[in-house]
């Protein structure tokens, strides 16, 4: 008999999404302190006694110290975003645009080289992908972020384990930005390909060095097929370090020459894929467990953002992915469905470091994965320790079995929406239903915001799957 107590998290999780829920709060409270600082600062600057300069001193301390908490706060993803203040600017450039379909930005690219479809991208997103280098580097200062120091001079090496077009594509991409800022600004840093390289690394890092680093990372992806009908349906959680990628989250719609045209929900500058989608097929990634004292590269591996855009832009079926017979340079889970079925490449992570597949089997319901090891195709019976990896394990098997007369969207929504499960960390919410792709993103908790609904048949330009319902 399960128990359907849902597990809770713990006391600094539920401090966090105290705070998040009450954003509005927190910003009231900022600016009526902020209120009384600037009333002691014109009080000071009034007064001919000696208590001034105290008074004055006093009133710019309340303001700091109000300003230096709001951005800590901001910075490690607490405070909830408010959809309605779009945080991109439209724009064009070639065949290329950045839009809005409501509150969801959408970047959509059209080149005919990869080093094009790089250049409008960094061109439209510049500013916003400034922003996220700056954090990037901020929380490496901070020792949120740790890298082993040898893993900068091994970048050069790393570069084999990527597809030319994609290095092409990232070069692209820098240009770009530094196009864009010449043009808006006077004076601006410069950034290197080893700059968005690095945030391509984020997922694998804990492989790369022999001493994993200690930020953290979750992820969930569920799998399911409605009582009755054929239709598969999957959700994931995307547990992403707080770069600002929650404000400064889009969805890139991308399609170059002939190749397949992909949609990604995404941060700026990403040319990988953590999340995305061809006409036919679902991909996402899950990083896993490192092992201790040992660096774990297979040098003739693809790193696994750019393994994931592989898949999505050679296959339309599981069989086609079978048949690429895809092969990661470090461990990392990859997530495969398509309109029949799904599977789980447990890339590295066999007894003797071969890739485990696992197949969607409807009767080993749910069919999900969290950040495990798997070193066998059976479902593990017992959790991770990354990132909420007890709390997330039980409740995804409470909510599914607890809600299984709910239609499969509903469900979905359940289980991504469950303490653990959605977490400070979890920064887009995401369900491919087929025909349609509903995403949500926020700075933390993003299963429990609002959600933006895409249907396929209209985003792609030769969508020819299921109607839309």
């Amino acid at each position: 008999m399960i128990n359907l107590q849902l597990d809770s998290t713990d006391v600094f999780s539920q401090s966090f999404e105290w705070a998040h829920d009450h954003t509005k709060e927190i910003e009231a409270i900022r600016y009526a302190l902020e209120g009384v600082g600037i009333a002691f600062i014109l009080i000071g600057a009034l007064s001919n006694t000696v208590h001034a300069l105290p008074i004055i001193a006093g009133g710019a301390l309340i303001i700091a110290i109000v300003e230096i908490t709001i951005f800590a706060l901001d910075l490690l993803g607490i405070l909830a975003i408010d959809p309605k203040e779009h945080a991109f600017e439209i724009g064009s450039i070639h065949d290329s645009s950045l839009y809005y379909e409501g509150d969801l930005p959408i970047l959509k690219i059209r080149a005919q080289s990869h080093f094009e479809a790089g250049y409008d991208h960094g061109y439209l997103i510049a500013h916003q992908l400034v922003s996220v280098f700056r954090r990037m580097k901020l929380l490496f200062c901070l020792g949120y972020l740790v890298i082993d120091q040898d893993l900068y001079s091994r970048l050069d090496s790393l570069k084999k384990s990527i597809p030319s077009q994609y290095l092409e594509e990232m070069e692209g991409l820098i240009e770009g930005v530094h196009d864009r800022l010449d043009q808006d600004t006077w004076w601006h840093s410069t950034y290197t390909l080893e700059d968005i390289l690095t945030l391509h690394l984020l997922p694998d890092l804990m492989h790369l060095a022999i001493t994993p680093p200690k930020f953290l990372m979750g992820c969930t992806a569920i799998m399911g097929k409605d009582q009755g009908s054929d239709e598969i349906g999957v959700g994931r959680n995307l547990d992403w370090p707080g770069l600002g990628a929650g404000r400064m989250s889009l969805l890139i719609d991308i399609k170059v020459g002939e190749e397949k045209q992909l949609l990604l929900p995404t941060i700026p500058g990403t040319v990988g894929v953590i999340t995305g989608m061809n006409r036919n097929m679902f991909v996402s990634i899950n990083v896993t467990e490192p092992k201790e004292g040992a660096s774990e590269v297979k040098e003739d591996g693809t790193l696994s953002l750019f393994l994931n855009r592989q898949v999505l832009e050679q296959c339309d079926t599981l069989a086609d992915v079978e048949h690429l017979s895809p092969d990661a340079a470090v461990p990392y889970h990859m997530f495969v469905a398509d309109r029949t079925g799904g599977v789980i490449y447990h890339f590295g992570q066999g007894e003797s470091g071969e890739t485990v597949v696992r197949p969607f089997d409807s009767s080993k319901e749910p069919h999900f994965i969290l950040n495990c090891r798997h070193q066998s195709p059976e479902p593990l019976e017992e959790p991770n320790t990354m990132y909420y990896g007890e709390s997330r394990f039980n409740n995804v098997h409470k909510i599914w079995s607890k809600y299984d007369q709910l239609p499969l969207l509903e469900r979905l929504k359940k289980v991504l929406s469950a303490p653990g499960v959605n977490n400070p960390m979890t920064v887009h919410s995401v369900i491919w239903m087929g025909d349609r792709l509903i995403f949500s993103f926020d700075n933390s908790y993003s299963a429990t915001s609002p959600r933006h609904v895409v249907f396929l048949n209209q985003q792609f330009e030769d969508y020819s799957g299921l109607k839309s319902k």
